[in-house]
């Protein structure tokens, strides 16, 4: 939310907008009170990151608001990240993880010293004896199947020694082509 909230502020820099309150001592105290990790104060860091996210919907409309319809065509990707991001829940489908790159996905790993990872799975195919990348796919989802369809076109060359010889001709061809 902070995050949010930060980029908020740093769009109105440009466009002169002036806030209804600016926050500006009452941000960095909730930050504060969040990075505290004693078990004692556990409901004190819910209610702060509930405040936060409540300041960052009011600057979010104030926003809005000065900017008018001018603001929703300069920044309409943005405005509509930061509205996903305050409208979620804890158990909904298709969160935001990350303002930077919001097609970042959950991955369960389900070890116990690492239980979530975030990102992108991806497969990448090698040939085996000189190391050469043949191909490489990003995944939209998080299945990742062995033998994925599509994967790599060329797969089958690898395993014949005889057409190990086609296939490093094949990849001279190709990267001489771009």
């Amino acid at each position: 939310m902070w995050i949010a909230l930060r980029s908020c502020g740093e769009w109105a820099k440009p466009e002169a907008v002036s806030w209804r309150r600016s926050y500006v001592r009452t941000v960095p105290a909730l930050l504060a009170r969040l990075r505290t990790r004693s078990n004692r104060l556990v409901k004190e860091r819910k209610k702060c990151s509930r405040k936060i996210k409540t300041i960052t919907g009011r600057f979010l409309r104030d926003f809005k608001r000065n900017l008018g319809l001018s603001g929703e065509l300069l920044y309409p990707e943005k405005l509509e990240l930061i509205e996903r991001v305050l409208q979620q829940k804890r158990h909904d489908k298709n969160k935001v993880y990350s303002l930077h790159d919001p097609e970042v996905l959950c991955i369960a790993k389900g070890k116990a010293h690492k239980k979530y990872e975030f990102g992108r799975k991806a497969s990448v195919t090698m040939l085996r004896d000189s190391g050469v990348i043949v191909s490489a796919v990003s995944f939209k989802d998080n299945s990742l199947r062995r033998g994925y369809p599509g994967t790599c076109p060329r797969t089958s060359l690898r395993d014949d020694r005889k057409d190990k010889q086609k296939a490093e001709l094949l990849l001279s061809e190709e990267a001489t082509k771009t």
